[in-house]
């Protein structure tokens, strides 16, 4: 695809003029001319990223709104084990669910529910404000380099939330640990161990790759920052990322039925289409930056004076040559 050396326009094939800015477009630069940055400013363009973008904000939304009528769903809950109290005459226990239920009631979807649920969504919140910023970055500033502040609080938010993966399986598997020695210490059960060793393996399994995850999805946008900001030129993208991305989405997908009212089920469709599109982005830009020449380095305002076209001549062989002359004169 060609750009428009002025704006950094996508040019539609055999256009004479750029439709963004209006200059010639005789003078373009091919997206393999600007190396990776061109490949990004690309994606970051496409419609497939507007759509993951817009999909993961509705999931937000959602999330949002289904954690403020969480009272009002174990509200309903509580009911319905009431009832089942009612029929197995299981007065002192209906009393109980009765007066649970009326409690719950009374919180209904108060400022503080919505102020609590802010709070938990705030990962996902500053997720959706970095994928947005990064968006407008590549629409709007046209061919100059692309902004890296939504790249870099989304990369914040991913290295936080790897670090709470880390201090949470570690104070599990601890936990269990220490569980399993008390247990077996002071009743031992034949082969007891071997249900702890199972658990804990499976549990350490699980910690692993979720661990990998954040580690190479970190990786990989801290990656995208080196380049937006030096230019430089990497295939590096994690394949790893886009497998669990896409897992991710086909197993909340089987889940949109028992997700507990439109909200959910919204909610999971929405995450399951922003991880597809996000999955996708990943391979197409892993294959799009593959098939690009190898270059080591190359500085981004060096790019962008490639695009405007400006050139600096090469003096240092004709002072050489000068300096010969002079000396053997």
């Amino acid at each position: 695809m060609a750009y428009c050396s002025e704006c950094g326009s996508a040019l539609v094939d055999g256009a004479r003029f750029c439709h963004n800015c209006g200059s010639s477009s005789v003078s373009v630069r091919t997206e393999e001319a600007q190396g990776v940055l061109g490949v990004i400013r690309h994606f970051a363009r496409s419609p497939l990223f507007l759509a993951a973008v817009i999909a993961y904000t509705l999931y937000v939304v959602f999330q949002l709104i289904s954690a403020m009528f969480v009272p009002q769903m174990m509200a309903d809950g509580v009911r319905m084990a009431a009832e089942y109290a009612e029929s197995a005459e299981m007065y002192e226990v209906l009393e109980f669910l009765d007066m649970l239920a009326l409690e719950l009631d009374m919180q209904g979807t108060t400022i503080s529910n919505l102020l609590s649920a802010i709070s938990g969504a705030a990962p996902m919140i500053c997720v959706a404000i970095g994928l947005w910023m990064f968006l407008v970055s590549a629409r709007i500033r046209g061919g100059s380099r692309l902004s890296t502040s939504g790249i870099t609080l989304t990369h914040i938010v991913f290295v936080i939330q790897m670090v709470m993966t880390i201090a949470g399986f570690a104070f599990l598997l601890l936990g269990i640990l220490i569980f399993a020695i008390v247990l077996i210490l002071t009743d031992p059960v034949p082969y007891l161990w071997i249900v702890f060793a199972v658990l804990f393996a499976v549990i350490g399994i699980a910690a692993v790759i979720n661990l990998l995850y954040y580690y190479k999805l970190c990786k990989t946008l801290q990656t995208l920052k080196n380049i937006l900001r030096t230019g430089e030129q990497t295939a590096y993208a994690s394949q790893y990322v886009g497998v669990i991305i896409l897992m991710s989405a086909a197993l909340n997908l089987l889940t949109v039925f028992f997700a507990g009212g439109w909200g959910g089920a919204l909610s999971v469709l929405c995450f399951c289409t922003a991880n597809i599109c996000f999955g996708v982005l990943l391979f197409q830009y892993r294959s799009r930056v593959r098939m690009l020449p190898n270059v080591s380095t190359v500085s981004n305002a060096a790019v962008w004076s490639e695009e405007k076209d400006f050139s600096v001549p090469d003096i240092s062989h004709q002072r050489f040559s000068s300096f010969s002359n002079t000396s053997n004169s």
